[in-house]
C-alpha cells in the first residue's frame, strides 16, 4: 500500500487534472461528503475576515459550482495549468492531516499567449477513509487579489 504521503501527493495531482482537464464531475469525489472549499485573499485570511471569493459547504454545493461552471458561466476561451509544489504534511490526529503547498494557475489564451493567473497557497485537511484520502477542507488562500478574467471556477 502506498504511504500516506503518497496518496496525499496523489490527491493533490488529481485535484488538479481534474481541474487542467476540464473533469469538474470528478471534483467533488476527491472530498467527503461534508467537505468545504473556499478561496480568500492572503490579506482577508491574514486578517481573519471572513468574506471568501466563493465558498462551497458540502459536497452539493460542490457538484453545483461543477455545473455552473461547465455549463452555465460564460467565460473567455483558455487552457489552465496548475502547477503544484512544496508540499509539507502534518499528522494532526489519527487519520487527519493538515498539509500545505504552494500553487501556481497559468493560463493560456487561445493566441497562444501564457500568463499567471493566480498564485497561492493550499492550506488542506485530509482525512484517511480506508484506503483512500480525501479533503475535507481545502483552503485556497490566494495571493493574486486581481485577477485577468473571471473567477468562474475552482483554483
Amino acid at each position: 500500500m502506498p504511504s500516506i504521503r503518497e496518496r496525499i501527493a496523489d490527491l493533490l495531482s488529481r485535484y488538479a487534472r481534474c481541474l487542467d482537464d476540464r473533469r469538474l464531475d470528478e471534483w467533488p469525489e476527491l472530498f467527503v461528503d461534508d467537505g468545504v472549499y473556499r478561496i480568500v485573499t492572503r490579506d482577508n485570511y491574514a486578517r481573519g475576515l471572513p468574506i471568501p471569493l466563493m465558498l462551497c459547504d458540502g459536497k452539493r454545493m460542490l457538484k453545483d459550482r461543477a455545473y455552473a461552471f461547465q455549463h452555465i458561466n460564460i467565460y473567455p476561451a483558455r487552457v489552465d495549468r496548475h502547477v503544484v509544489a512544496n508540499t509539507c504534511i502534518d499528522r494532526r490526529r489519527d487519520g487527519v492531516y493538515g498539509v500545505e503547498a504552494d500553487y501556481v494557475v497559468l493560463q493560456t489564451d487561445p493566441g497562444g499567449l501564457t500568463s499567471v493567473f493566480s498564485a497561492g497557497r493550499y492550506l488542506d485537511t485530509v482525512v484517511e477513509i480506508g484506503d483512500h484520502v480525501r479533503f475535507q477542507e481545502k483552503v485556497v488562500v490566494s495571493d493574486t487579489c486581481v485577477m485577468a478574467t473571471a473567477l468562474c471556477g475552482p483554483l
